[in-house]
Order: structure tokens, then sequence, then C-alpha cells
């Protein structure tokens, strides 16, 4: 059974970041998809949420190990649209 659970880096402040820790039913490898880090390149950040809506809405399926996500690394990059 894959398991789908959402957490905050720095959730107390203004650079909070939210990620996702997908983890399937068997153990496996463990892979990071890391977007957002340069502010004025988005399309890394919509294909992350991408991942994560398909996952969620169980059109993809991790079977075996974990997949975590982070969409928008680069908060304070991406609020004023430049290079992190």
């Amino acid at each position: 059974m894959m398991i789908i659970e959402n957490y905050t880096l720095a959730s107390s402040t203004s650079h909070a970041t939210p990620y996702y820790v997908i983890s399937g039913g068997l153990p496996g490898p463990v892979f990071m998809v890391v977007s957002g880090i340069h502010g004025n390149e988005t399309a890394s950040i919509r294909a992350a949420k991408n991942i994560v809506n398909h996952l969620s809405q169980g059109e993809l399926y991790i079977y075996r190990g974990t997949l975590i996500i982070i969409p928008l690394m680069n908060q304070k990059a991406n609020r004023k649209r430049v290079r992190g």
C-alpha cells in the first residue's frame, strides 16, 4: 500500500517549504526530486506538483521504495522571480 505524507520545512517562518514523502508498500531505493531552486524557472515546480497530484489521485503508484518531492525549494527566489 502506498502512503503519501505531507510535511513542511521551517513551518513557522516566512520560508515554510512543503514537501511530500511517498512510500511504497515494499522496501526499496529512496529517490528525491527537488525543484524550484531558481525562482525564474517554474517548469520544474509545475512538473513536481503534477507528479504529486497524479500520485494523490491514484494515477501513478509507487510499489516499492520512497520518493521525496520538494516542489518549491527556494521560496524567496520564487517570490522575487530571480535565480537563487
